[in-house]
């Protein structure tokens, strides 16, 4: 069987990186070394091939968009995170409540559907992020606290409230809705 270079250069690191990881911390330090010291010219060859070679324009506009499926729940947590942080932390501001699966972000003035329908939702937390918008209009709610939130805005006072006790577990499953509260 006969192997291409990258090939080869890929068996060869991934065996390295299994197999000798401190050689390969190493290998890692030559490569970012190399790329630092010809970065001028090796962005000047990419900006020249991309502008040229209309397969290679075609193929990394592809790579994108598949990097971006593989990758797009782990950058969706991620910025789910720094907008909790931006809020104080993931905890519910009602209950105490510290799943972040159960946490949500709530318009402290209400109106956050309407805004939503106006100004697609990651508009909105763009602004958050970036400080166009004050944290001071939101805080953090878990599902059952944003409802109970809702319910009274819309009703008033309600006759029940929501305790959250810390060491509840709520199990991971893989399809979502499908979540068995422990008995």
């Amino acid at each position: 069987m006969v192997f291409s270079r990258l090939e080869i250069q890929r068996r060869y690191y991934c065996n390295v990186r299994q197999n000798r990881p401190e050689q390969y911390q190493k290998v890692l330090k030559r490569n970012e070394a190399y790329r630092q010291k010809h970065k001028d010219d090796i962005n000047r060859k990419r900006r020249d091939k991309y502008a040229n070679d209309t397969a290679f324009r075609t193929h990394m506009s592809l790579q994108g968009k598949l990097h971006f499926q593989m990758h797009k729940e782990e950058i969706r947590l991620r910025r789910r995170r720094r907008i909790f942080q931006v809020l104080g932390g993931a905890r519910c501001a009602n209950c105490g409540c510290d799943d972040e699966r159960l946490l949500e972000v709530n318009h402290i003035a209400g109106g956050g559907n309407q805004e939503y329908k106006r100004r697609h939702h990651n508009m909105v937390m763009n602004d958050l992020l970036l400080g166009r918008r004050p944290s001071s209009d939101f805080n953090i709610l878990c599902r059952l606290c944003n409802a109970l939130d809702y319910l009274i805005r819309k009703y008033g006072p309600v006759s029940f409230s929501v305790h959250w006790e810390v060491n509840t577990h709520i199990p991971k499953h893989e399809e979502p809705g499908q979540v068995k509260l422990p008995a």
